[in-house]
């Protein structure tokens, strides 16, 4: 091939590259700054998520020191009563430390439902959100 005939190829090939250039200015980028965007967005979620999460598990920490710290001090309890307790006393303790732990119980299964229903719903807007920037198909 002679000179003329490349010069005429590369200045094809570079028209044809500036097209191709103008294609993605025009369509991919801005694709790409709202793909961008939106996972900004959900890594903001996320991150609230995490820090709430972070929040019940210090939450949880305590209530099991808690528990750990009652535990305790039922067997102190169990230990030193039939040392001192008549029959009477013994029926009159348990049903105190009975009813305690009933009340206990029923204030920890509310504090969890409430975190579990907080927990669920983060988790459904964040579902959501990620189902509504992938697209269609791409789990296929």
């Amino acid at each position: 091939m002679d000179d003329t005939v490349i010069a005429k190829h590369l200045e094809n090939l570079d028209h044809r590259l500036e097209n191709v250039e103008q294609i993605l200015q025009r369509n991919v980028d801005p694709r790409l700054a709202n793909v961008e965007s939106s996972l900004t967005r959900v890594d903001t979620r996320l991150t609230a998520v995490d820090t709430r999460l972070t929040s019940v598990e210090s939450r949880l920490t305590r209530v099991e020191t808690s528990l750990t710290s009652v535990d305790m001090r039922l067997s102190t309890v169990e230990q030193i009563l039939p040392a001192l307790a008549t029959t009477q006393a013994l029926h009159t303790t348990e049903a105190a430390l009975s009813l305690k732990i009933r009340e206990e119980g029923e204030r920890s299964r509310r504090y969890m439902d409430i975190t579990r229903e907080s927990l669920h719903s983060d988790i459904q807007l964040i579902a959501e959100h990620l189902a509504s920037i992938m697209p269609k198909g791409a789990g296929s």
